[in-house]
């Protein structure tokens, strides 16, 4: 009785904690690809750019309509566009924090990662928080979607204004997790709140 009280005690334990930190075991390997990647995005290298990807690709930011991106001419076009547009006048990009999710064993990786875009001052532009999908594909991991995750604070306080929801009430929505789904997020948040009360 004693063995069986143990080894169940020692199962339920096992599961507690292997929820607790959990890394996948291509953490070094995604955060390195995603590192060379950015170098890549902050030179505007569209070519170098590329080799990353794996098409077809989806892009889907904000609230825009998703792009479908399934030739290299299409990725050109758009990336191009990209390159001249507002979106992308910055100097370089500084990563906050990167997580490593495996999806499907040996088969899909999300790096959530929060980065800011920093002018050639090393001022910050601004904060952003994107999800980028990995697929493995014949052993080489490439993006095969990337989607924007609102950081949440100035969408959140700007919907709450319109709402005419005060602040007190939107700081309760965070800090009982209604809003913002990153934990750092939500760390960060609530540092600030902590820091004003």
């Amino acid at each position: 009785m004693k063995k069986i009280t143990f080894t169940i005690i020692l199962v339920a334990a096992q599961a507690v904690f292997s929820q607790q930190g959990t890394t996948s075991k291509y953490d070094d390997l995604i955060i390195g690809l995603w590192n060379d990647y950015i170098i890549q995005v902050d030179d505007k290298n569209i070519e170098g750019m590329f080799n990353y990807f794996k098409l077809p690709l989806v892009l889907h930011f904000n609230t825009d309509d998703a792009h479908n991106i399934k030739t290299r001419e299409e990725f050109e076009e758009i990336f191009n566009t990209w390159k001249k547009s507002s979106k992308a006048d910055f100097h370089r990009t500084k990563r906050e924090t990167i997580n490593v999710s495996e999806v499907f064993d040996d088969w899909l990786c999300i790096a959530d990662v929060v980065y800011k875009r920093l002018d050639s001052n090393g001022q910050v532009i601004k904060l952003e928080r994107a999800l980028y999908h990995y697929v493995n594909v014949e052993g080489e991991w490439k993006i095969y979607m990337i989607s924007n995750v609102d950081s949440g604070s100035q969408a959140d306080i700007k919907a709450a204004q319109q709402a005419r929801i005060d602040k007190r009430t939107l700081e309760r929505a965070y800090r009982r997790g209604v809003l913002g789904s990153s934990v750092e997020h939500k760390r960060v948040f609530n540092e600030k709140i902590d820091v004003s009360e």
